[in-house]
Formats: C-alpha cells, structure tokens, sequence
C-alpha cells in the first residue's frame, strides 16, 4: 500500500478552524467519486467511517482534500450487478456508531 502522509479524514474534525464549506463539498464529493468507482466495478464497501479514510496531504499545511477509501475487509463483491439486499441486512457487518438505524437495529 502507498504512503498516504495526510493521515484519517477524522483529523479535519480536530482542525482548529474549522472547513469552509467549499471545502466541505470538496471532501464529500471525492468520497462520493470514490464509492462510485467502487460500485462500477461490482463492489461494497460496508464500513465507511472517517477512520476508512485517508487524507493525500496534511490539511493543516495544504488545502489538498484529496482523499483515498480504505480497508476493504469487509466488502463484498456483487457479481453481474446483482445484489441480494437483504443478505446484506442481515449480515450486520461493519462499526456499529456509523450503521443506519434500520441496520444496527434490524
């Protein structure tokens, strides 16, 4: 795996200033680019959370927002663009904090 030096995306939660939202709209969009490139290729992540995010710069010496998805442990693959949704409910994988209600309490 490279090295990614800017550290977990939790750490512009402890800035001292905090994001502008233009930055704000930087970072999700990339996060979103990043899970659609996952799905296009027949994958779920299914443990998103800040700490499953690399930052590609420090933010406190760039304005670089630049993320990286990772840790994958608990994808799945979807072969054939098929998913069995309830199979994956029923799964319960992932960090109970950052589940959907309807997950953690199904």
């Amino acid at each position: 795996m490279e090295y990614v030096p800017g550290g977990l995306l939790k750490k512009l939660f402890k800035l001292q200033k905090p994001l502008s939202e233009s930055e704000v709209n930087v970072v999700v969009k990339n996060i979103l680019e990043g899970l659609s490139y996952i799905h296009e290729r027949g994958f779920m992540h299914r443990d998103l959370k800040p700490e499953n995010i690399l930052l590609c710069e420090n933010p406190s010496h760039s304005s670089c927002l630049d993320l990286k998805i990772v840790d994958f442990g608990l994808s799945i693959e979807h072969k054939g663009g098929s998913v069995n949704l309830h199979q994956q409910i029923d799964d319960k994988v992932g960090t109970l904090i950052y589940m959907a209600p309807e997950q953690a309490s199904y």
